[in-house]
């Protein structure tokens, strides 16, 4: 039987850094509702476009994916791109 041995000095346990993957994505969660910070009129500043890119990777790193469906933010965004998409109706399924 072989000992396990006491994790190093310096590595983190697995249960820190599922600690740490879960606040950064609450802290993630936290940009894309509330923006990062607010303006001297105290208007919420969006995120920036690098965040969102951080964020993006956050996601496909962790295999994330979406359904893409008719009457959601992902379905609004492709109607407004040039090329057709076409949605299956639920009720005919």
């Amino acid at each position: 039987m072989s000992k396990s041995k006491p994790p190093s000095k310096g590595k983190a346990t697995e249960g820190a850094l599922g600690s740490l993957h879960g606040e950064l994505a609450k802290a993630f969660t936290d940009i894309l509702k509330d923006g990062e910070g607010k303006d001297e009129a105290g208007k919420k500043i969006p995120a920036k476009a690098s965040t969102l890119n951080v964020i993006r990777q956050f996601l496909k790193d962790n295999e994330i994916t979406a359904a893409l469906t008719p009457k959601s933010p992902l379905g609004d965004l492709t109607g407004a791109l040039p090329t057709d998409f076409e949605f299956e109706d639920d009720d005919e399924a």
